[in-house]
């Protein structure tokens, strides 16, 4: 029997079912499968084009050096290397302005060459690893790396409710329950400015649905010549690439508007100003994965897979190691690289610790970190959402950044 699947959720569960008869996968092709009884079976979705990608260093440049920038800029010390010719003198207001989302490939795609934002492209930089905003924005406002905030990805383990919590809310990932926890208190972290008494962030209100972003321009305006310094957070154009992908007529028109109001916010600016505009990490187009209830696999796992939809964390058995290694790789070897935790930490992908590693990274990246390098993502929870464009791998489209420089 040749059967092609639509639906990863069906494609997988026929997968269970075929091995809880004792029927064998004896050969993988990317996703599709050759059982020792004869049947084939293939997960038929949209192809798209083989992606471009690289295993970040500690050492590429990224916002941690733009922090040291910062620092440098007001007199005070600072840890990592810096472009010297964008502290090319000390400004009085240095403004950083974040733009989730906002990769290379979306800068270029989404607006025209005469765009403010790409007249004002000074070149590319390397988003914090794992690409993605918890981590990322983190390490915006800290200066440190995931490996020493902790801050690692969307949802993770908390021994304390012994359930994944989404890190930005405290809501239970997987049962959407409200807990009441507060991670900022289990994770705490402090602003990398916290002991230069100049600065301030901005970001939208976001037990309301929409913030737009004039509103938090109108903040920076008012406060900037007693600040000096503001961290800008804008949780677009990632809300909008997500539902409407990076070739999207309404991502478009989003990224215009955002272009057109970053323009306006610049020539508002004070004189001596350093506007740094980035983003905390790319897009890239994709599709889902639905192993929610893949059985087989989630039962050699002692717990819920936790992290990001492309970067999965996995805790095994004990025991059952060299199975779940074998079988993640029969299954998923050309979009996903499975790497021992601790290979990754040695190997600073997640940062430099300088030795202090944070508490929490044992249980958050657990024995396995699966990172994507393909066109999919996990789909690790029963809700309905579908996204077009996701983050959290080492493609070139999630990693590279671009660093916009705007002086005044």
């Amino acid at each position: 029997m040749y059967k092609i699947f639509k639906d990863s959720k069906e494609y997988f569960s026929y997968i269970d079912l075929m091995l809880e008869n004792n029927i064998k996968i004896n050969k993988a092709t990317g996703l599709k499968l050759y059982f020792s009884n004869g049947d084939i079976i293939e997960l038929n979705e949209a192809r798209i084009n083989p992606k471009k990608y690289h295993l970040p260093k500690y050492s590429d440049e990224s916002v941690i050096n733009i922090i040291s920038g910062i620092r440098y800029n007001y007199g005070f010390d600072y840890k990592y290397e810096f472009d010297k010719n964008l502290f090319d003198k000390k400004y009085k207001h240095v403004v950083y302005l974040l733009l989730d989302g906002l990769g290379v490939n979306v800068l270029n795609k989404t607006l025209p060459k005469n765009s403010f934002l790409r007249r004002y492209y000074y070149k590319q930089i390397n988003a914090i690893y794992p690409s993605t905003t918890s981590a990322a924005t983190i390490s915006a406002k800290s200066g440190l790396y995931p490996l020493e905030s902790g801050w690692t990805g969307w949802q993770n383990y908390i021994k304390e409710a012994n359930k994944n919590l989404i890190l930005f809310t405290g809501v239970d990932y997987y049962s959407k329950e409200k807990t009441g926890i507060n991670i900022n208190k289990l994770i705490p972290f402090k602003p990398f400015f916290h002991d230069m008494n100049l600065g301030r962030i901005i970001e939208p209100d976001f037990s309301k649905k929409y913030t737009r972003i004039d509103s938090l321009f109108k903040q920076s305006l008012k406060t900037l010549e007693n600040d000096k310094f503001q961290y800008i957070y804008y949780n677009y154009p990632d809300e909008i690439l997500h539902i409407d992908g990076i070739d999207g007529k309404a991502t478009k028109e989003k990224m215009k508007s955002i272009d057109k109001f970053v323009e306006s916010y610049a020539n508002r600016l004070l004189d001596n100003t350093l506007l740094i505009i980035s983003a905390d990490h790319g897009h890239t187009s994709c599709n889902p994965l639905d192993i929610s209830e893949f059985k087989s696999l989630n039962n050699l796992l002692e717990r819920k897979i936790s992290n990001d939809a492309r970067c999965a964390t996995f805790k095994v058995k004990c025991g059952k190691m060299q199975e779940f290694e074998d079988f993640f790789n029969l299954l998923f070897k050309k979009y996903f690289i499975l790497y021992d935790s601790n290979v990754l930490i040695k190997e600073r992908v997640f940062g430099d610790s300088n030795g202090l590693i944070n508490e929490r990274i044992d249980d958050f990246l657990a024995d396995y970190v699966a990172i994507a390098i393909g066109d999919k993502y996990f789909k690790l929870n029963s809700d309905n959402v579908i996204f077009k464009s996701h983050h959290a791998g080492i493609t070139d489209d999630e990693m590279y950044v671009p660093l916009i420089v705007y002086k005044k």
